[in-house]
């Protein structure tokens, strides 16, 4: 047992050594074929590029103005809300834009006028108008200024809006109204001793007047009764005039009567004469018998 042991070792130790060999073999044939094998150079260039872009430094093609021509006034007195409009006639805006208010007494805001006012405009659509709202707190005239985009590129840089005139109304009749009060008071205090003479006086033909009236009413109501007197008169007179044609036909229509009547007792008494005649009898009626 002990020699086939011996053996097994042998012939395993003989195997490795073998294998090593061989191994060894194959790796000397591997490093000389690379040596003697040519070599080969690679070149690779490679560039890249960087760019940056950073919002809101380009142009967004808008273009603000104020479609408002002519000179607004306004008859109110201050404080008073003004509102102007303002048009985006280009594209979108991306990003917002700032205003500025100007205020001069007597002038043209835009050439003399001091700042009294800013503001934020928000981003206006494309053809999209809004109105820009301030309060004006004095009389006078009010211009807004706008500020285009950082990057415009136009023709209409900075627009400024129409004038704005603020003109208070009510109070310049009030303050004529009081300062014509205080005058006339003055001067009727001060013409009061002079103007007592001829108020006695005009006190006097005042009276006169009325007097002088009341008489010419008087005589115009005795004057006024006097024609109505006359009228009735007329009246009566017409009356009777009209009454006359029928006293008239009566007295005849009596007249008429009394004769017929007259004329009935005559031929009564006629045949009242012949009656007491007939019993005589004539001469002949009596020799006839």
């Amino acid at each position: 047992m002990r020699m086939s042991r011996l053996r097994k070792f042998k012939k395993r130790k003989k195997l490795i050594l073998a294998s090593k060999l061989l191994v060894s073999c194959y790796m000397l044939i591997f490093a000389f074929g690379y040596l003697t094998s040519g070599t080969g150079a690679y070149f690779n260039s490679q560039s890249n590029d960087k760019q940056v872009i950073q919002a809101g430094t380009w142009w967004d093609g808008s273009e603000l103005v104020f479609p408002g021509s002519n000179t607004q006034n306004i008859k109110a007195c201050p404080p008073e809300k003004i509102a102007v409009d303002i048009k985006n006639k280009g594209f979108s805006m991306i990003q917002s834009s700032d205003y500025e208010v100007y205020y001069v007494k007597n002038g043209n805001p835009g050439n003399n006028g001091r700042k009294i006012a800013n503001g934020t405009i928000e981003p206006i659509k494309e053809g999209e108008t809004i109105s820009l709202i301030f309060e004006a707190d004095q009389v006078g005239s009010y211009m807004l200024k706008v500020s285009q985009h950082p990057e415009y590129n136009g023709d209409n840089q900075d627009p400024w809006s129409e004038k704005i005139m603020v003109k208070c109304i009510e109070n310049k009749p009030q303050a004529e109204q009081e300062e014509k009060k205080g005058t006339d008071e003055q001067n009727t205090a001060a013409d009061e001793p002079k103007n007592r003479p001829n108020q006695e006086h005009g006190d006097d033909e005042s009276k006169g007047a009325e007097e002088k009236t009341q008489e010419n009413t008087e005589v115009k109501d005795e004057q006024n009764q006097k024609d109505d007197r006359e009228k009735d008169k007329d009246q009566k007179d017409d009356e009777q005039s009209n009454n006359k044609p029928e006293e008239k036909k009566g007295v005849k229509e009596n007249d008429e009567t009394i004769n017929e009547n007259k004329n009935s007792n005559e031929k009564s008494k006629d045949g009242s004469k012949a009656s007491e005649q007939k019993p005589e009898g004539r001469p002949g009626d009596e020799e006839a018998q």
